[in-house]
């Protein structure tokens, strides 16, 4: 999809990987912008994303993606009034949090969810005023293999994973014309991260060194190189494609075809 002209939503706009994915949407000549988090955004950080494209449409909302109906209340009112459209969806939003797992699955899963099945029924060919678009969800490389210091974290992301891949299958893409595409960044620098590498959120707190020796062995990553990911995957990436940012390096995932729910020999009539 070309990014020129098109209007995109990103949510959890606010945090760290967040703003960047707004300043490279924006530089990349997206011209209509929406900006929903929990979180208030402040000038000073308005300021920094609108100067990327200073003729852009924007708008900056408070959203709980963790609440249905404030979700769909605010898209409705604040985004489709003022664009009446959406091309492009990017669901940022999440915490590392495992104290609370029933709070983390919630922001990270059921909100991708939710926000997910709303933008897919705006955007959608079948809809009145639907145009098709992306969806792009963020995951996690620890939605891809197991991680036991983060074990309800990774249980989310595998489910962001599987959820995104599922949703791409042909049989909703023909009708749609919505692509969704999965993003799994690898350690990157972020608040968020900075405490969970403190102990502060662990499920099991006594892992926090064991994370530690981890983390020495990987190459950490700016937010700015996932910014670029999603550029790149949004612009070149494949309906159901799986990309990873790792170390500052982003390529798609090579994924094996299916062999058990759905293979891919199958041949199914609608």
């Amino acid at each position: 999809m070309t990014l020129e002209g098109k209007a995109a939503v990103v949510i959890g706009g606010t945090g760290g990987i967040g703003v960047e994915i707004c300043k490279k949407l924006l530089s990349s000549g997206i011209s209509k912008l929406a900006i929903l988090d929990v979180n208030e955004l402040p000038p000073e950080a308005i300021a920094n994303i609108t100067s990327c494209n200073p003729t852009a449409e924007f708008v900056s909302a408070r959203c709980d993606i963790t609440n249905k109906s404030n979700l769909e209340d605010v898209i409705r009112s604040q985004v489709m009034e003022k664009f009446g459209y959406i091309d492009l969806l990017v669901n940022s939003a999440g915490t590392v949090d495992e104290r609370d797992p029933g709070r983390l699955i919630a922001i990270n899963l059921t909100g991708v969810v939710n926000s997910s099945l709303l933008a897919l029924k705006l955007m959608s060919k079948e809809h009145s005023g639907g145009r098709g678009g992306t969806i792009v969800n963020i995951s996690s490389v620890a939605g891809l293999e197991p991680t036991p210091f983060l074990c309800v974290y990774s249980a989310s992301k595998f489910g962001v994973t599987g959820f995104t891949r599922s949703l791409a299958d042909d049989l909703i893409y023909k009708r749609t014309g919505v692509k969704c595409i999965t993003i799994c960044p690898g350690i990157t620098d972020t608040t968020l991260l900075s405490k969970f590498f403190a102990g502060e959120d662990l499920l099991f707190p006594w892992m926090g060194s064991i994370a530690t020796e981890v983390k020495k062995n990987y190459q950490s990553q700016s937010p700015s190189a996932v910014g670029e990911c999603i550029v790149k995957a949004v612009s070149e990436g494949d309906n159901g494609s799986v990309w990873i940012v790792n170390g500052g390096l982003s390529y798609k995932l090579d994924i094996s075809a299916n062999q058990f729910v759905m293979p891919s020999s199958t041949e199914i009539s609608e």
